[in-house]
């Protein structure tokens, strides 16, 4: 089933079913993300959006988001990939600025802006809209990653022990070479 993805229109979640062009399989098992597992994506599309759950990103200092890519798209049609940090306002990590005519599996991987960095709430969208003539399958999503380069934890303060001489329970103290 959707793992906890908003799809929109013919957003889908399951295997692949094309005809001609196309994966038969995930990257990865079976299951992909995709615009119409099926077939291409209509003429005139207005733009519709696969939507991840919200991601808690609070301890991670960079993000990157990698994942497998089968994207065929026209020129003039649109598919991107939008990041945001309270679900309205979405900036674009990459869009497609002429025709992709993969043909396998490709792994892509795009630096997230570092605003996304520390936010408990990223949010990301894969977008698929066309224009009036010419159309192909579109968008197909496999193997999602986003990889956080941890935040460093705060120093450890400076902590000082202190022994009294001749406390047994301690052993003896050495004032250059502290404890033995």
């Amino acid at each position: 089933a959707n793992p906890g993805w908003t799809l929109q229109s013919q957003w889908q979640y399951g295997a692949p079913a094309y005809t001609g062009v196309g994966p038969t399989s995930g990257f990865t098992g079976n299951n992909i993300l995709g615009y119409n597992l099926s077939g291409n994506y209509p003429n005139n599309l207005a733009t519709v959006y696969a939507t991840s759950p919200t991601i808690d990103c609070s301890g991670a200092s960079s993000l990157t988001l990698r994942f497998q890519r089968w994207l065929r798209v026209r020129s003039g049609d649109t598919a991107a990939v939008q990041v945001s940090t309270n679900g309205s306002a979405w900036t674009n990590v990459w869009a497609a600025s002429q025709a992709v005519s993969d043909a396998a599996w490709q792994l892509v991987q795009y630096a997230l802006p570092a605003w996304t960095a520390g936010s408990p709430a990223v949010q990301l969208r894969w977008s698929m809209g066309s224009g009036a003539s010419q159309n192909d399958i579109g968008w197909n999503i496999d193997d999602i990653e986003l990889v956080g380069v941890e935040m460093p934890i705060a120093p450890v303060p400076d902590f000082t022990l202190t022994v009294a001489a001749n406390n047994s329970a301690w052993g003896s103290v050495n004032p250059t070479n502290g404890i033995y």
